[in-house]
């Protein structure tokens, strides 16, 4: 597209986009406008246009990345009233914060001021003020909107509130709603305006410093649901018994490699837990030394807790190891005639884990 015909455009444009709003009614129209103005800013990106109209400027690519992270800066004021009624300038500095790019909003606004004096000003350095969009946009959304803009000025310093709308003003979706306040040389009095505004792009530099807003990747994808080689009966009882069998080999302290799955679904339980204290018990059954079968019983225990410290549980740190060794069965590991139970004594062996749930 030539230089020449973005011009004619620009002039055409204005007269087109009133007949399309009287043809199609007010919301529709200004449906259409948002999403017009859209396609053009991506044209004049492509096409590489310098036009040296503030309305009309050359953005990049880099411009037209929607983000709801903003800052904003009222750099300049300035109005001429008499008895209330007067004209104005506005200029502020908006910042795109996940790109650090930067442009200047214009307004030439009409409204009732009372200053002291007939002539109005107010400059000072930048002051952003963070702010949040309701919905993703770019700084093509910034351009030819409704604005009103509100404030009091003091000698030394002023608050500023600025209204933007979607399209026209206050007959379209609310696009920003901003409270401003800084330090600089003013003059006296309160002021209400309304206007339009015209983005105008520069270098895309801020001339401040303005906290960026960082979209890092997850450090780690998320892990796949598991399923616990072991059942919970019942969480109404604060106790979960896990067989030694699925944590441990025989005579051993040391995890198995198939005792992950279950002590990150225990992991699970803890990190959900309602903040109580967390007991972690050893136990065997009845077969060998007793003071043999006790220090086993510990050290498994501690094993499950270091386990769990690794793995981040929170508090577990604090987690409390006892070793009960074979003192507290849950099934008789004999017979009532004496003859071993091997399934009574395969419950015995196990790890307690005592919580208040919060399932």
């Amino acid at each position: 597209m030539s230089a020449g015909r973005s011009r004619e455009r620009a002039v055409e444009e204005p007269k087109r986009r009133a007949l399309a709003d009287n043809a199609t009614g007010p919301v529709e129209g200004i449906t259409n406008f948002a999403q017009e103005r859209h396609e053009r800013a991506l044209e004049r990106a492509d096409d590489g246009i310098d036009e040296t109209d503030c309305a009309i400027g050359r953005p990049t690519h880099e411009d037209l990345r929607r983000t709801r992270s903003w800052a904003i800066s009222a750099d300049f004021s300035a109005d001429v009233s008499w008895r209330g009624p007067g004209i104005g300038a506005e200029i502020f500095e908006l910042v795109n914060r996940e790109t650090g790019r930067a442009h200047e909003i214009r307004m030439i606004p009409l409204g009732v001021g009372f200053d002291i004096s007939p002539i109005g000003l107010s400059s000072g350095p930048p002051n952003y003020t963070l702010f949040r969009t309701d919905e993703p946009v770019n700084f093509t959304d910034f351009h030819g909107v409704g604005a009103r803009v509100t404030g009091m000025r003091a000698l030394v310093g002023s608050v500023t509130y600025l209204t933007l709308w979607g399209d026209m003003a206050y007959f379209s979706d609310r696009l920003a709603y901003v409270r401003m306040s800084g330090w600089g040389l003013n003059t006296a009095g309160p002021s209400l305006a309304h206007g339009v505004t015209r983005l105008c792009y520069g270098d895309g530099e801020p001339t401040g410093l303005v906290p960026r807003v960082l979209n890092l990747p997850p450090r780690d994808p998320p892990r796949p649901p598991r399923e616990p080689h072991f059942r919970v009966p019942a969480m109404e009882d604060e106790r979960i018994d896990v067989p030694n069998d699925v944590l441990f080999a025989f005579d051993s302290a040391e995890l198995s490699s198939g005792a992950d799955d279950t002590l990150t679904h225990l992991a699970d339980l803890l990190n959900n837990r309602l903040r109580k204290p967390v007991d972690i018990e050893g136990h065997t059954d009845s077969i060998g030394d007793p003071d043999y079968n006790m220090d086993l019983s510990i050290r498994r225990a501690e094993a499950v807790k270091a386990w769990f410290v690794d793995d981040e549980v929170y508090g577990a740190e604090a987690f409390t190891v006892r070793g009960k060794g074979e003192t507290d069965p849950v099934a008789p590991n004999t017979h009532d005639d004496g003859s071993d139970n091997p399934e009574g004594r395969a419950k015995n062996r196990r790890v307690t884990i005592r919580a208040v749930w919060n399932v």
